[in-house]
């Protein structure tokens, strides 16, 4: 009976080892990141991180913060937060209504993740489900479906 235990507990173990989540070591590298930069880590809670890329087409960057404007609600500011290396692109409608942060020296961009223009991070259960960069023509749908 011993032995059925400890080859059932060995199989439980070796499959728990073995899988890993498709974003584990993005969201080991991010979380370092928010916690050595922003002092926050990714909450438990589902949360949005829309991350504004240096590498931008501006009219793509200020489209998804108008968008935004229009899906926002009191509810919005603990699910979403935006990491720009200036604020000043943000719309100060936008900024009274969720969490900005601002890295000056953009030092996102130097994780092991490719930002481009906006890419949205979506986190759940301390980690990392998804990365998608918005894309022009599908700025509207990914805004509108973020809020749904």
């Amino acid at each position: 009976m011993n032995n059925k235990i400890a080859w059932t507990l060995s199989t439980i173990l070796l499959i728990t080892f073995s899988c890993s989540d498709k974003y584990e070591s993005e969201t080991l590298v991010f979380n370092k990141y928010l916690v050595d930069t922003f002092g926050v880590e990714i909450p438990d809670s589902k949360h949005t991180y829309l991350v504004e890329s240096t590498f931008q087409c501006i009219g793509c960057v200020v489209k998804t913060y108008y968008a935004m404007l229009d899906h926002v609600n009191q509810d919005t500011p603990n699910s979403f937060t935006i990491i720009t290396f200036d604020s000043n692109q943000v719309p100060n409608e936008l900024k009274n209504r969720i969490t900005v942060l601002e890295d000056k020296t953009a030092k996102y961009e130097s994780l092991e993740i490719t930002f481009a223009n906006i890419t949205i991070v979506q986190t759940k259960t301390n980690r990392i489900k998804s990365i998608n960069s918005i894309q022009l023509p599908e700025i509207d749908s990914t805004i509108q479906k973020l809020f749904q």
